[in-house]
């Protein structure tokens, strides 16, 4: 059961803080699956946050080999190349992501960032209606484990489009729902 292995090294990465001990457990379920893109992609994320790119790179490339439609793969890789200032490398494999799960807010937010630095806010509108219309739809939004992060992120967009009531909403309601969130639970 690789998927076990690769949530040990969730656990340590993320609600730990503590990515090197993440690393053997993420390689561990990349062995047991070799040919799953998401298990290849599991020690890039690792090895990015410790800033070691040469042992992110040997990881994204197997895993964008194995599964070019890959959201986690995708979006491993196009931070990878964020973080070497490859700023349309880093786009293209964020549209690949978004291209495939636009909900993934990863993705999403890398573009969301770049038709700001444009000026192209009713694109970055656009890309959050398609992705999450519950957010934009006439009656007030039900915000959720699933949708606060982009609720936040698209608050900023409809301050750039004049939206401001919107925003406030969204961010009053993520607030809300954020505040029942146990700590480190």
């Amino acid at each position: 059961m690789p998927v076990l292995y690769g949530n040990v090294g969730a656990l340590y990465a993320y609600a730990y803080g503590r990515f090197d001990k993440a690393i053997p457990w993420d390689e561990k379920a990349s062995e047991l699956d070799p040919d799953d893109a998401n298990s290849l992609a599991g020690p890039a994320w690792d090895y990015l946050d410790l800033g070691d790119d040469a042992r992110a790179e040997q990881w994204l490339k197997r895993a964008i080999q194995r599964g070019a439609e890959s959201v986690f793969a995708n979006d491993a890789m196009a931070f990878w190349h964020l973080y070497r200032g490859e700023q349309a490398e880093a786009l293209t494999f964020a549209r690949r992501s978004y291209a495939v799960y636009p909900r993934r807010s990863q993705a999403l937010t890398l573009l969301r960032d770049a038709d700001l630095a444009a000026g192209n806010w009713q694109a970055a509108r656009a890309r959050y209606a398609t992705a999450f219309p519950e957010l934009l739809a006439a009656a007030p939004p039900k915000i959720n484990a699933m949708n606060y992060g982009a609720a936040v992120n698209l608050a900023v967009v409809l301050h750039k489009t004049g939206e401001r009531d919107r925003a406030n909403q969204l961010l009053d309601r993520s607030d809300q729902f954020i505040r029942t969130i146990p700590r480190m639970g």
